[in-house]
């Protein structure tokens, strides 16, 4: 991670509503006829079409937001009409903010499609290269899927575990496979390893970079002149605050049986009371292809793209 690259992390409380999920089919699910978006890069961040009644408009595939989310400009440039019984509380990285919801006819995220929703609307700090994002695609939305992540091929595959039972990946090659925590408002939570110190991480697409907090990064050892040091850049999210980011370099980071050395590692202050110490962000996770399995509870790595088996 760059030094003056900033990080976007953490974001909510309040969770949308889906439809509630279909009995499993006995058969396993046909990974050949997902459901393909695009992804693209903003800030190092994945980016992927989502339709909000017929209007395209860009979201960040983000883990680490429990809710599919609007930001206040992309609710206004649609001309949403205001939810006046609802409001969403949002704990993020720039701290609470609350927001009173919006009314939504119809959500698409390629061929999967929601209905009469009412979605948050959360401040948010932003980087030059985040200003156009419309949205966060949470959790909510992705925990019905299969979620067949492949940033460096640019593209994304969400297999619908409403309609059939989840099994392994259909890669060919090695792979590692991780247990998963999902907690009960969909973060991913895994353990890795920071300077042998085995660690809870939130595994979270929406953070540019990977962090601990002070008090965490002081636990393993930072040296004083970093933690008290001049900050790197601006840590970034939910939330009007901009918290200074500081780099701690030349660390060692274990993720299953990937270990990676000469890391550099965000320190940044994060809200009290996380079930977890480190956010494991895109410095790690956008090089490699990743599996989430929420239904079978597992994280599936693999360090280069591959292509699915041909029957």
């Amino acid at each position: 991670m760059p030094s003056n690259r900033p990080v976007t992390a953490l974001r909510h409380l309040a969770i949308l509503a889906v439809p509630a999920l279909l009995v499993g089919c006995a058969a396993p699910c046909d990974y050949g006829t997902g459901n393909t978006l695009p992804v693209h890069e903003s800030a190092s961040l994945p980016v992927v079409p989502v339709s909000l009644n017929d209007h395209r408009a860009p979201f960040l595939l983000d883990t680490g937001a429990t809710t599919t989310t609007l930001l206040p400009e992309g609710a206004k440039a649609l001309g949403l009409q205001t939810d006046q019984l609802r409001s969403t509380r949002s704990i993020g990285i720039g701290g609470e903010t609350r927001g009173q919801n919006v009314l939504l006819a119809r959500l698409r995220v390629g061929s999967q499609e929601v209905r009469q929703l009412t979605l948050p609307v959360a401040g948010h700090t932003t980087g030059e290269g985040q200003r156009r994002l419309a949205g966060l695609l949470g959790a909510d939305f992705l925990r019905i899927n299969e979620v067949d992540l492949d940033i460096p091929g640019r593209q994304v595959v969400l297999h619908d575990q409403r309609r059939c039972v989840a099994g392994d990946p259909p890669w060919s090659g090695s792979y590692d496979t991780l247990p998963l925590q999902v907690l009960s408002n969909g973060w991913l939570r895994l353990d890795v390893r920071i300077n042998n110190r085995t660690l809870p991480a939130l595994l979270d697409t929406g953070a540019a970079g990977s962090l601990v907090s002070p008090d965490t990064a002081r636990e393993l050892g930072a040296p004083e002149a970093v933690l008290s040091g001049p900050p790197a850049g601006r840590a970034l999210g939910i939330g009007t605050e901009e918290m200074e980011l500081r780099a701690w370099r030349n660390v060692t980071l274990e993720v299953g049986q990937d270990r990676l050395e000469g890391v550099t590692l965000g320190i940044a202050t994060l809200p009290e009371d996380l079930p977890f110490k480190v956010i494991l962000g895109q410095d790690y996770l956008g090089s490699r292809h990743l599996w989430i399995s929420y239904a079978t509870r597992r994280l599936f790595v693999q360090r280069q793209p591959v292509q699915p088996r041909r029957s």
